[in-house]
């Protein structure tokens, strides 16, 4: 049986791999719903979504199987994230590189396979999505498009996971207080640090439609005070950014100042969020 060569970038692909925190993890309900679809939809016995490790290959999602990972030596799954196709193996007894695998010649006695790799956000390949059998078989190139809309859509949802982690993980090391708005000014955002500055009120803040924390500004550009609420108010009509300083009340009603800045996400031209930086003068 021939092994698969580690590829040059096994260091930076088993680093994507570890940060998504998904090895080992609890079962995923649309993961497992997609390949619950695909085992349907291909009439296979085993559809498997493996996370190549570097010894192992664990299964995010599994139907048809009851182990949860075997080694990687004897993997299929090794042998796919080398490439970028769809790799498909009609009947691995006939197959010179599988014929004496043990998943062949023993249980689940593999005949026909097929898998594609899933990448992550930075382009490394960190698993598959895979269909099994134990009977030969070789998809229809209609069937190949169908396989391809699923893993792409396993992929997506996989790097979704992957940018709101490093989302999370920027946010935390950051040291000011952010407050993300949506379209409509209802928080749906706060940072770490925001609990710190403002503390026991930030609970009844999320879904209220306006940010009524502040008490008066006092614009560096202009004399006049005005409340934040209707400074909110104004950049949801005409979103600009805006800067300057106010007065806050933590959870012990207590006063402290702050420089404040509001940013306006825009997105072909129309709001998608509002974004609020603050800094602690105190």
């Amino acid at each position: 049986m021939q092994k698969p060569s580690f590829p040059e970038n096994e260091i930076g692909r088993l680093k994507d791999l570890y940060s998504l925190e998904i090895l080992d993890s609890k079962p995923d309900e649309i993961l497992d719903s997609m390949t619950n679809l695909a085992q349907r939809v291909f009439h296979v016995k085993t559809v498997l979504i493996s996370l190549v490790d570097a010894d192992r290959q664990w299964f995010k999602s599994r139907q048809g199987l009851d182990a949860l990972e075997t080694p990687r030596d004897i993997s299929f799954c090794g042998h796919v994230i080398l490439q970028n196709e769809l790799f498909e193996i009609p009947n691995a007894l006939e197959d010179a590189r599988f014929a004496d695998n043990p998943l062949v010649t023993g249980g689940p006695k593999i005949r026909f396979y097929a898998g594609i790799p899933i990448k992550t956000a930075n382009g490394f390949n960190i698993g598959t999505i895979c269909l099994i059998d134990d009977k030969p078989k070789k998809l229809t190139d209609e069937e190949k498009v169908l396989f391809h809309q699923i893993q792409q859509m396993i992929q997506a949802y996989i790097i979704s996971s992957q940018q709101k982690i490093a989302h999370e993980i920027t946010m935390s090391v950051i040291k000011d207080a952010i407050i993300v708005h949506d379209r409509v000014g209802k928080i749906v955002y706060l940072n770490p640090p925001t609990e710190a500055l403002l503390g026991d009120s930030l609970t009844p803040l999320f879904g209220q439609e306006t940010w009524s924390l502040g008490k008066n500004i006092s614009q560096s550009s202009s004399p006049d005070e005005s409340s934040l609420n209707e400074i909110m108010h104004a950049l949801h009509h005409k979103p600009l950014p805006h800067h300057g300083q106010t007065v806050l009340f933590n959870g012990a009603d207590q006063e402290f100042q702050v420089q404040y800045r509001i940013e306006p996400l825009m997105r072909g031209g129309f709001l998608t969020n509002t974004v609020i930086v603050l800094k602690d003068l105190g």
